[in-house]
């Protein structure tokens, strides 16, 4: 059993939920001092949405089920159906948020 290969994707799921987290209060909290006039910026946003709300986590989960089923074989205590059940649709309730936030923050200049 090789720890080390478990503890990289471990690490890279709570980054990534933890820059989620980032970019939620940014979004939050000085929505007015973000300029979306620019239509390249628009297209960014939605793709740092869409990036960290779908695709990294699908990844990260992908990566963290299958290292834990074949490396620790957590699936038997619940470790394994915690991170899928828990963390997994947290990263779509945050970018459901993010897309509403810049949907209200878009309302609001016009």
């Amino acid at each position: 059993m090789n720890l080390e290969r478990v503890a990289i994707p471990v690490f890279m799921f709570d980054l990534f939920w933890f820059t989620e987290l980032l970019v939620v209060l940014t979004l939050i909290f000085f929505n007015r001092k973000i300029n979306y006039s620019t239509l390249n910026l628009k297209y960014a946003l939605l793709l740092i949405v869409l990036l960290f709300s779908v695709i990294l986590p699908y990844l990260a989960c992908r990566i963290q089920t299958e290292f834990y089923i074949n490396f620790l074989d957590f699936g038997r205590d619940g470790n394994n159906f915690l991170w899928i059940t828990f963390k997994f649709p947290m990263y779509w309730l945050m970018g459901i948020i993010e897309f509403y936030l810049i949907l209200i923050t878009k309302k609001m200049k016009m």
